[in-house]
């Protein structure tokens, strides 16, 4: 027995140490699949940020008429350039309904310069990266980040306001 298990054993057998315990199978994998989920967050972030540089760097300015890069417009039009389609009009028509801009509004954010290494790096990243359902549609099955274990952190009540009486 190597010294360090045998200082581990004494300050154990005095009741300085206390024993682990290994959670449940069930506990085990939950926090496995937490882990993950939370890695694949991070990365689907850094890829959602290169997309909106190598749209930056065409000059497309996309992302001032479409709240969201990987919604439903911002995907359809950037799978189009992808492709290989650069008419603003034709782009402009994947315009969903829900999207507050205008056709000529999208139309004229669309109006850039891009180059081809622009189009591989913004193609390379939506091979990886977001799709029609994204990466957070299973995160009613997982708890928020601020919960642990189920529990929620305690609400501290407000002050009750300083009403004086009449």
């Amino acid at each position: 027995m190597s010294p360090t298990a045998k200082r581990r054993r004494d300050l154990h057998l005095l009741g300085w140490l206390r024993g682990s315990v290994r959670p449940a199978d069930g506990i085990v994998a939950w926090r496995g699949s937490l882990r993950h989920r939370s890695t694949l967050l991070e990365s689907a972030g850094a890829l959602v940020q290169r997309m909106q540089q190598a749209v930056v760097q065409m000059n497309v300015q996309l992302p001032l008429v479409v709240s969201d890069l990987t919604g439903v417009t911002g995907l359809r039009i950037l799978r189009d350039i992808v492709a290989g389609q650069r008419d603003p009009h034709q782009l402009a028509q994947h315009r969903d309904s829900r999207c507050h801009a205008a056709e000529a509004e999208i139309v004229a954010a669309l109006t850039g310069h891009d180059r081809p290494e622009h189009v591989v790096v913004l193609g390379t990243d939506m091979t990886r990266g977001p799709t029609d359902q994204p990466v957070t549609a299973w995160r009613t099955l997982a708890p928020q980040h601020r919960m642990s274990g189920g529990r929620r952190p305690r609400r501290i009540a407000p002050r009750p306001s300083c009403v004086s009486a009449p």
